[in-house]
C-alpha cells in the first residue's frame, strides 16, 4: 500500500494478469467516493482533536515528532485525525514527504485498480469501508493511545539503530523473497503485548479468513469470470495467509514472478 518508484513499471507477468481478467478486486473499492468517504470516517468527532484525546505529553511528544519533520504546517489537519490513524501516518512519517509529493509515483494497489479502469475492467473489494474501519474503531481510547505511543517508541529505536523498516520490507516485497520478509513483518508485533495479540488478531489473522472465504465465493459462484485479487503482502505469508488458506480449499495456487 505504500508508493515505491521501482513499483510504477509492473512485470510482465503482472500485466498478462491483470489484462486477461475480467476484474479487478482490491482489499477495498478504490474508486474517489469510496477514498473520500474513508478519509472523512478518520476524522473525531466534531468537538474533539488529538489535544482532548491524548495524555498533554505523549500529544506534546506526537507533534514534536511532526513538526521536527517539517509539517508543522499540516500538523493541524492531523489533530483532527482519529487517535489509531495518526499512528498508522507515524509508522510512516519518514516517507511521508516522498508521499504527498508524488516521489514514489502511486501505491501499487492503486497502480492496479487505474490500469484496470483504464482497460474498461469492473473494480470492487473484497472488504467493506466499515469493515475496515472496525479493525481500529473497535480499539478502546486507552489501546490507541497505547499503540501511538508504541509506534513513536518504535521509530525512535530505528533511528537509534540506523534501520527504515519501511525501506526494508520494501526491497524485501520487490525481491520476492517470502521467509524474510514474514520475518521482518511479524517483527512488527511482540506477542507478549496484549495490545500487539489484539492488534495482529484483528488486523491480519480474521481479516485473511474474510477474504479466503470471499475469493473462494466468488470464483465460485463465477467459474467462468476471470477475477485478479490484489491485497497486501502481509495476508499471502505464512501459515493462515490467503495463499495458504486457497489451497486448504482445495484451490490450486501456483507463484508466477519473481
Amino acid at each position: 500500500h505504500v508508493p515505491d518508484p521501482r513499483l510504477q513499471a509492473f512485470p510482465p507477468a503482472l500485466e498478462k494478469a491483470i489484462s486477461s481478467s475480467d476484474e479487478i478486486v482490491n482489499e477495498l473499492p478504490l474508486d474517489s467516493a469510496i477514498t473520500a468517504s474513508m478519509m472523512s470516517s478518520i476524522q473525531l468527532p466534531h468537538g474533539k482533536t488529538l489535544a482532548t484525546e491524548l495524555p498533554a505529553p505523549l500529544y506534546a511528544r506526537l507533534k514534536a515528532a511532526f513538526v521536527a519533520k517539517g509539517f508543522a504546517m499540516a500538523f493541524p489537519v492531523l489533530e483532527r485525525m482519529k487517535v489509531w490513524a495518526v499512528a498508522a501516518q507515524v509508522a510512516l512519517l519518514d516517507h511521508l514527504q516522498d508521499m504527498m509529493g508524488g516521489g514514489g509515483g502511486k501505491a501499487i494497489d492503486m497502480n492496479i485498480h487505474d490500469v484496470a479502469k483504464d482497460e474498461g475492467k469492473a473494480t470492487s473489494g473484497l472488504e467493506t469501508q466499515a469493515e475496515q474501519l472496525a479493525v481500529f474503531d473497535g480499539l478502546t481510547k486507552d489501546e490507541q493511545a497505547r499503540m501511538l505511543e508504541q509506534t513513536l517508541d518504535q521509530r525512535e529505536k530505528d533511528a537509534k539503530e540506523g534501520k527504515d523498516p519501511v525501506a526494508a520490507l520494501m526491497t524485501l516485497y520487490i525481491a520476492g523473497a517470502e521467509a524474510p520478509l514474514l520475518k521482518e513483518l511479524d517483527g512488527g508485533f511482540d506477542l507478549s503485548r496484549p495490545l500487539d495479540k489484539k492488534l495482529l488478531k484483528r488486523l491480519i489473522t480474521d481479516r485473511n479468513k474474510r477474504m479466503t472465504d470471499r475469493i473462494v465465493a466468488l470464483v465460485k459462484a463465477n467459474p467462468a469470470k476471470g477475477y485478479f485479487f490484489a491485497v497486501g503482502a502481509a495476508h499471502l505469508l505464512g501459515d493462515d495467509g490467503v495463499v495458504a488458506q486457497l489451497k486448504k480449499k482445495g484451490m490450486t495456487v501456483e507463484r508466477v514472478a519473481p
